[in-house]
């Protein structure tokens, strides 16, 4: 097995994602170690977020969740586990191939994805909260496009279309377990 070089295949992510996700399934990672880059990358998400929240408060009536580095990295962990669950589920309802595991890689790499992004934007809302905000945007967009290709070439549903409607599927049942899990914390720790 040979790793990857990280900014290559970062690049490869951005600008052909579907290699970067067979790439990335070829890795056949354990699955403790991929609960272990899970967990560092929640720890470090919480971090930056951290960091963002000294540059730009949450507001007094956004969620404990938000409100907290500490919350927030085990918010992150959570969610992204429910995710790859809900991807793999509906995944499967529509036909998929993709085996947990292999779902689960893919939601990390994203994550790592995601936190460079964060780093970008909170580096940028130095300079400019607009810009910044702006970045934030076509970030979000663009994770959409890429979560498409990844989970495309995971399941290899053969078709772009019901990838985005997995995508959007399993997104709606993560956000109400998100909802749910913020609703819960905040509760417990407010």
């Amino acid at each position: 097995m040979t790793l990857p070089e990280p900014k290559e295949l970062l690049m490869t992510t951005l600008r052909q994602p579907r290699v970067a996700a067979r790439q990335i399934l070829d890795l056949r990672v354990a699955p403790q170690i991929m609960w272990l880059l899970l967990a560092f990358i929640a720890v470090v998400g919480g971090f930056v977020h951290g960091v963002t929240l000294v540059i730009l408060p949450a507001p007094d009536e956004a969620p404990m969740v938000f409100a907290s580095p500490l919350l927030f990295s085990v918010f992150l962990a959570i969610v992204a586990a429910v995710s790859a669950y809900a991807l793999t589920f509906v995944g499967k309802g529509f036909g998929g191939r993709a085996s947990f595991e292999d779902v689960l890689s893919l939601v990390i790499w994203l994550q790592i994805v995601n936190v460079v992004v964060q780093v970008v934007t909170l580096l940028l809302m130095v300079v400019s909260v607009s810009l910044s905000s702006g970045v934030s945007v076509v970030a979000s967009l663009w994770a959409i496009w890429l979560m498409v290709h990844f989970f495309e070439e995971a399941q290899q549903f053969g078709s772009l279309f019901k990838s985005f409607l997995v995508v959007i599927l399993a997104s709606f049942a993560a956000a109400f377990g998100a909802t749910l899990l913020s609703l819960l914390l905040g509760a417990l720790f407010h």
